[in-house]
């Protein structure tokens, strides 16, 4: 395969790519709130919990206990958001199952947050999963009345807007007018990517938030580019497989490797970054570390640029769930 018919591939990949983004923007009540330093672990739970609360009507199960051997029924709208939990025929074609969406907590350190301060919530969907959007505006306002942090203190959902392909934010939903409208919410991500332009020979990634990849089942702690390469390869096509109608790249993937292999690390300027949580399920406490930084790259890494941009929305490694694999990329 040659690198333009690499481009094209991965052009109509995202042509069938859909994605909707939203920002729920919180407020602390009258008694502030304390918050962890990384929020991610906290906004996921609470908003699994409020999830299953709301819409999980298996038999069975019970909405305020969880085990990781719990099976829902498939037509189980938490089951398939945040368990991934898909038809058995397709995960024996594909393996495992990514989840249909990424949450991004906010990225500022402050812990205290005083009565009336905000903070925003960041969520994309996926493909099939777009459709449970309206699900979720109820799900976002209990998060904040169940209580977050420290004394699960009260938090108000203020307003929800919906980011276009450009990063602007309109207002989608207001609590106080109790209006909805998830008009043009939806878009494809070639929308993204069709009009970039290279400005220099080098391209620069910087991860974000903790990015967890792994080789061999090892904790990858220097971002080869064909690490990169492989692990958005493998979740763009998963998350096209599951969610999109089983869509599959007609794409010789062990040459498109071996050409990613060709682009250096010019510049390594990432570390480590440690942090737990403890997890309700498995009954343990967890290492989600992951390499925080930014990362230089030369060589022909031009028709690789859709997938790589591409990792702004779809994150990078594994929890994207927690926030982990945020980047952002530019030349």
């Amino acid at each position: 395969m040659s690198l333009n018919e690499l481009e094209y591939a991965l052009t109509e990949a995202l042509k069938r790519l859909r994605m909707a983004r939203i920002v729920a923007t919180y407020q602390a009540g009258e008694e502030g709130l304390i918050l962890p330093t990384y929020k991610g672990s906290l906004l996921r739970g609470a908003f699994g919990h409020a999830l299953r609360k709301m819409v999980c009507t298996c038999n069975g199960l019970h909405n305020d206990e969880h085990s990781a051997n719990e099976k829902h029924e498939p037509d189980c709208v938490y089951g398939y958001i945040f368990e991934g939990n898909v038809s058995i025929d397709a995960v024996k074609q594909r393996g495992e199952v990514p989840r249909p969406i990424v949450m991004v907590p906010p990225l500022e350190k402050k812990q205290e947050y005083f009565p009336g301060e905000t903070f925003s919530l960041t969520i994309t969907l996926f493909g099939d999963s777009i459709s449970y959007l309206p699900y979720l505006f109820n799900v976002l306002e209990s998060m904040g009345e169940n209580g977050l942090g420290k004394g699960r203190q009260h938090a108000g959902l203020r307003q929800v807007f919906r980011q276009d392909i450009h990063g602007e934010v309109w207002p989608i939903y207001d609590r106080r007018k109790r209006i909805l409208n998830t008009d043009e919410t939806e878009f494809r991500a070639i929308d993204i990517v069709q009009q970039l332009n290279y400005r220099s020979d080098r391209l620069n990634v910087y991860f974000e938030t903790p990015t967890r990849i792994q080789q061999m089942g090892q904790n990858v702690v220097t971002p080869e580019f064909h690490l990169i390469v492989r692990n958005l390869i493998r979740r763009l096509t998963s998350l096209l497989y599951f969610y999109h109608g089983q869509y599959r790249m007609e794409i010789d993937f062990k040459q498109v490797f071996r050409d990613a292999e060709t682009v250096s690390l010019l510049h390594n300027e990432t570390s480590w970054y440690d942090w737990e949580r403890y997890s309700n399920r498995q009954k343990e406490r967890m290492k989600l570390g992951g390499i925080i930084g930014k990362a230089v790259y030369e060589g022909t890494w031009q028709p690789f640029y859709l997938l790589v941009k591409l990792a702004e929305w779809i994150h990078v490694g594994k929890n994207p769930m927690f926030g982990l694999g945020k980047v952002k990329v530019f030349t």
